[in-house]
């Protein structure tokens, strides 16, 4: 996932700019955020875990609790979320 923020401090992110062209925007107040990884097309581990074949509750970010903290560590590393 790529986190594409417009503008951090109003919460706002890139909309769907094929509808709505390059101004599209959209607010937000929380992202769910989990990892899954594979090898030849088999889960070798997942985050959260996987139950019955499908991904437990995901990690849940706040502006408060984690959102800032992401885009910073993407902006300093360059990680693709």
């Amino acid at each position: 996932m790529l986190i594409s923020a417009k503008d951090p401090s109003q919460h706002e992110f890139i909309g769907n700019i094929a509808e709505e062209g390059l101004e599209a925007k959209i607010n937000i107040e929380n992202i769910k955020a989990g990892v899954i990884a594979s090898e030849d097309s088999n889960i070798i581990d997942s985050f959260p875990s996987i139950s019955n074949d499908e991904l437990n509750s995901m990690q849940t970010f706040t502006w408060e609790n984690g959102i800032y903290r992401l885009l910073k560590k993407e902006l300093k590393t360059h990680i693709i979320f």
